[in-house]
């Protein structure tokens, strides 16, 4: 959480870490970091759903340890980015629901 106002910004980062537990075979040593963060605007007094705004900004960078061909990631990530995007907003729909639309 960023800020102390009523609408703060929020930040996640998501960092891959070495783990004692983590089994040291050839499975398991993909490497990942993500950042996203969400801003909400308000611009005007009272608040209504048309003076609301959000931004996003998502960032991901993924080394599957060289066992993918490129290829394939590219792939993925062609296939898998929309799936993200669909979910941010079924999420936010899940959030706001019972929300009063003004």
């Amino acid at each position: 959480r960023l800020g102390d106002g009523e609408h703060p910004d929020w930040i996640v980062c998501n960092v891959s870490c070495d783990h004692p537990q983590a089994p040291s075979d050839k499975y398991c040593r993909a490497k990942v970091e993500i950042v996203f963060y969400c801003q909400t605007i308000v611009t005007g007094d009272p608040l209504f759903r048309e003076n609301i705004q959000c931004k996003i900004f998502y960032s991901s960078q993924i080394d599957p340890g060289g066992w993918v061909p490129v290829s394939a990631v590219k792939a993925a990530a062609t296939r898998e980015y929309p799936k993200f995007i669909k979910n941010i907003g079924t999420f936010r729909s899940g959030v706001c629901q019972g929300s009063e639309d003004k």
